[in-house]
């Protein structure tokens, strides 16, 4: 009977112990591991573009993994919560802003082997910020951004040359429809919202 009793006890602290660790918090998520899965995942997705959905599909997954942890609804809104997609739009910002900098890029016309390792990463970001941006983890702000630097037109590039317009125009081809559909369906609500206003 006591080792039932006792039994029961460790089952139930075990299970206390279990909704807690479900229980995650912000501040109780390890940054440092966040940040190393993230790198891994863009690293990986700059180099193996036919993986890109793959990847994107990886992500999606684990910022609705955590939303669940976190007892949270697995919904756009509280998606602007996740730990996860913060650290996803840092790392992206750090990967993207290195093809700017003046040393990598002189560092890359060194040889045809490095031009073409370049290439391939911006290419691959590029491919997997518009993955991103189609599955919504990616606000269009984020996308215009890069857009203007890739056409010269922002504080970390004020230069146009024919590698960063080819890429502009293969993150148009990859996002082209879903920016148009978002736009076309924000400016229907703007313009519903306009006509309520009139009413008044």
């Amino acid at each position: 009977m006591f080792g039932d009793l006792k039994d029961q006890r460790e089952t139930e602290e075990d299970d206390e112990v279990w909704d807690e660790s479900m229980a995650l918090s912000e501040e109780s998520l390890n940054v440092e591991i966040l940040q190393i899965i993230v790198q891994n995942i863009f690293r990986k997705a700059q180099v193996e573009k036919e993986y890109t959905i793959f990847y994107g599909d990886i992500c999606e997954k684990m910022i609705k993994l955590e939303l669940s942890l976190r007892n949270k609804k697995t919904t756009i809104q509280f998606m602007k919560q996740s730990a996860f997609r913060k650290m996803l739009f840092e790392v992206c910002k750090q990967c993207f802003e290195k093809f700017f900098d003046e040393a990598e890029r002189e560092k890359a016309k060194q040889s045809t082997e490095r031009t073409i390792v370049y290439t391939q990463k911006l290419f691959g970001n590029l491919e997997f910020v518009g993955e991103l941006y189609r599955r919504k983890m990616l606000p269009e702000t984020v996308l215009i951004s890069v857009f203007n630097s890739l056409l010269g037109f922002s504080e970390i590039n004020q230069k146009i040359d024919d590698l960063m317009v080819e890429g502009a125009s293969k993150l148009m081809d990859k996002v082209g429809q879903n920016f148009e559909d978002r736009s076309l369906t924000k400016k229907k609500k703007d313009n519903a919202e306009s006509n309520s206003h009139d009413q008044f």
